[in-house]
């Protein structure tokens, strides 16, 4: 089974720590997954993201880096003011289109990947007719920094993975059908 992955980010630290979640989340999707397709999306000053982070990256041959500048951000929707500054939806669909996976999983800068075969086991349980959501799993700066003895570390993150699966817990969201 052939597994690819998309991302869509921005280098605007969003959220804060960006630079810290993008490394333990791409060194996960490119152990994980056959294919990584990060879009930079309209990355302010034509720095992409993957500019400030590739000395902490284990590359392995498996990711495409798409750059959308800010030029070509306005001429994708049209010049748009009200554009959405990182258009997820744009992003997301160049991506998977340049997918050849048997299975497309589209995640954000955030998440860190399960291992292969974790996630083979529960695509083969799944009614292959379906879209599938996975709840990300709730974790805070301080159980990274606790884990690794105050610090951020960036080599072990596999460990840091399985760590955090087997002490954290699933985000729950109480859904509504309206």
């Amino acid at each position: 089974m052939k597994l690819s992955a998309v991302v869509v980010t921005r280098n605007d630290n969003y959220g804060g720590d960006l630079n810290d979640r993008a490394i333990y989340c791409l060194n996960s999707l490119i152990e994980t997954f056959d294919e990584v397709h990060l879009i930079d999306w309209n990355s302010p000053n034509d720095t992409p993201l993957l500019w400030d982070i590739k000395d902490n990256i284990k590359f392995k041959g498996n990711l495409e880096h798409i750059i959308i500048t800010p030029e070509i951000a306005k001429i994708l929707t049209n010049n748009d003011p009200h554009a959405q500054v990182c258009n997820e939806v744009l992003g997301r669909n160049m991506g998977i289109r340049r997918s050849t996976g048997d299975y497309i999983v589209s995640t954000n800068i955030d998440v860190i990947a399960p291992r292969r075969d974790q996630l083979e086991k529960t695509i083969n349980q799944l009614d292959k007719d379906n879209f599938y959501t996975i709840s990300r799993r709730h974790i805070e700066w301080k159980d990274i920094e606790e884990f690794h003895g105050g610090s951020r570390k960036y080599d072990d993150w596999d460990k840091l993975r399985d760590h955090l699966i087997e002490n954290s817990e699933e985000r729950k969201r109480d859904e509504t059908i309206v």
